[in-house]
């Protein structure tokens, strides 16, 4: 007995577990797929991009809005070698406003025949960021941190999210210098592009031409966080701004894919539940009834016999 109960638990330990990554699988699966439905409409648009991203990477119903001017914008070139970056300020909303900066990379094309690439053919692309001061955020207190972009539909875009409402300091903040940078095969870190301030430090030399225009001294916390107690009507109405509610709602419709993979799970887990702990006393008790049924009819068989015989 004791150990049909180890067992039982066991089992339900594994079906809670198998729901739980189901459940992971769907959530991930959910917002692929949105983003996918998704991509003609805001592939070529910097701001349904970044819009649909955030709403995407969080899942939980929060909203993004776009300040739609970016605070920095350079594409740089230099021979086939090419990346477009925009600084872009951001907000998203569930039950208050949280300010982020969103670095994108769009258009990347690196010609360098050492650039790492892993088994989706996709870069890796670093931002080395070192802010005025040291920041606080968590129990981390420094003032240089590293950064990895996430790609997005493919190796030509990339982004990087800062959310600056949960970085602390003594001051205003504001960027010493953003260094974007790629892997080489050999995990070596090789400079793509340089920003920085121009109040603290002399231009740093990268990949691509000095005439192009790198200063980042006017992007502060003070100017990121733009949004106080503004009610999404008026975000809407706000023509600076780009605020979709459609976009939720969006994501909000492929929940069906939870009902759709648990109804999978269940035609799994039920046969196997029933083979496990059910099978072997329903045919048992099948067995019996049968050798009952096969008794009878011999003793009826005998019956008619003995009466014949009489």
């Amino acid at each position: 007995m004791t150990k049909n109960w180890f067992f039982i638990i066991l089992y339900i330990i594994f079906i809670g577990m198998a729901t739980f990554m189901v459940s992971l699988y769907t959530e991930a699966q959910k917002r692929v797929d949105f983003l996918k439905d998704l991509q003609s409409e805001v592939e070529e648009d910097n701001v349904k991009l970044l819009a649909a991203t955030l709403i995407a990477n969080r899942g939980d119903g929060t909203n993004a809005i776009i300040f739609k001017e970016p605070l920095y914008e350079q594409h740089f070139i230099d021979g086939e070698d090419e990346v477009g970056l925009y600084i872009y300020k951001v907000a998203e909303n569930l039950r208050s406003y949280e300010h982020s900066l969103a670095i994108l990379i769009r258009d990347l094309n690196i010609t360098d025949t050492s650039l790492l690439k892993d088994e989706d053919d996709y870069s890796t692309i670093r931002a080395t960021i070192k802010f005025n001061q040291e920041i606080t955020i968590g129990q981390t207190n420094k003032q240089t941190f590293e950064e990895t972009f996430i790609t997005l539909y493919d190796d030509t875009s990339k982004l990087l999210l800062i959310n600056f409402d949960r970085l602390k300091a003594e001051s205003i903040i504001s960027f010493e210098s953003i260094h974007i940078a790629y892997d080489d095969i050999n995990y070596f870190s090789r400079e793509l592009v340089t920003l920085y301030n121009s109040d603290l430090v002399n231009q740093i030399p990268d990949k691509f031409s000095n005439t192009y225009q790198r200063d980042i001294k006017l992007i502060t916390s003070d100017e990121i966080k733009f949004l106080s107690d503004e009610s999404l009507s008026d975000i809407k109405n706000n023509i600076k701004l780009y605020y979709d509610a459609t976009l939720i709602s969006k994501l909000n419709k492929l929940n069906s894919l939870y009902l759709i993979n648990i109804s999978l799970l269940l035609l799994v887990v039920i046969p196997l539940t029933y083979f496990i702990f059910f099978h072997k006393e329903v045919y048992t008790r099948y067995k019996l009834k049968r050798s009952a049924k096969k008794e009878l009819q011999r003793q009826e068989i005998e019956a008619i016999k003995h009466n014949k015989e009489m």
